[in-house]
């Protein structure tokens, strides 16, 4: 499903068009993190919420919410909290896997094109570019991996208060990030193309929005009597 939406957004981010690579891929960067939050983050507590007792909302908007929880209580944390916990844990091991998958492809697709022997010079390819594709390296994609650290920042501030384990998992997958992400560049990818600081600019500018919504979400977590009942 995450591969399918990548593809439809940069499809409508190719058709839109942009005047430079950079404004281009941060274009993209914005699309699939986007959808990427909402599906990581947003659509799990709306598939689970429940607005029977909200008097603002319409009835025809309550008859498509009637999940199981109206509020963040302690049932919310063992059915919708722990998933969230065990999807980011699943981001801290995600760049070793892309790490080990940079490395294993590769090999195997090397062999099949040399007839499983170690001649680089003995091939299957039938022209310069499908070689190059199999000895040369994958393109990087830039874009994919600033929207990967935005979601789990995101994710991290938007339910870090109500389950605080987020924030040292958050900090482990961006560190297992940087990591891998450094063997990657220099032992996987071709050399990426020279870009300006728009792409930073545009990540900076994302990340200002997370501390408001730590505080908002924080803020209706923490407000839940339930919570303090069991507290006291």
């Amino acid at each position: 499903m995450n591969i399918i939406l990548k593809i439809v957004i940069i499809r409508l981010c190719f058709w839109i068009g942009e005047d430079t690579e950079s404004e281009q891929k941060s274009l993209i960067t914005n699309g699939v993190f986007y959808a990427q939050f909402f599906n990581t983050g947003i659509l799990i507590i709306l598939v689970n919420a429940n607005l029977k007792d909200q008097w603002f909302v319409g009835h025809h908007i309550k008859k498509l919410f009637n999940g199981l929880h109206t509020d963040y209580t302690p049932d919310w944390y063992i059915d919708v909290g722990l998933v969230i916990l065990q999807t980011m844990v699943i981001q801290v091991f995600m760049p070793i896997v892309n790490t080990v998958k940079g490395f294993v492809v590769p090999i195997i697709k090397q062999k099949i094109d040399s007839h499983f022997t170690d001649d680089p010079y003995k091939t299957r390819s039938t022209s310069l570019a499908k070689y190059r594709a199999i000895y040369g390296g994958e393109e990087y994609l830039i874009h994919f991996k600033y929207s990967d650290a935005l979601v789990i920042v995101y994710v991290a501030c938007l339910y870090g208060i109500g389950i605080p384990l987020l924030f040292p998992i958050a900090a482990i997958a961006l560190a297992n990030t940087w990591l891998n992400e450094r063997i990657q560049t220099a032992y996987q990818v071709v050399q990426p193309p020279a870009m300006d600081d728009t792409m930073t600019n545009n990540a900076m500018g994302l990340l200002k929005v997370a501390p408001i919504i730590l505080l908002v979400n924080g803020y209706w977590m923490l407000s839940n009597r339930q919570i303090f009942a069991n507290y006291w």
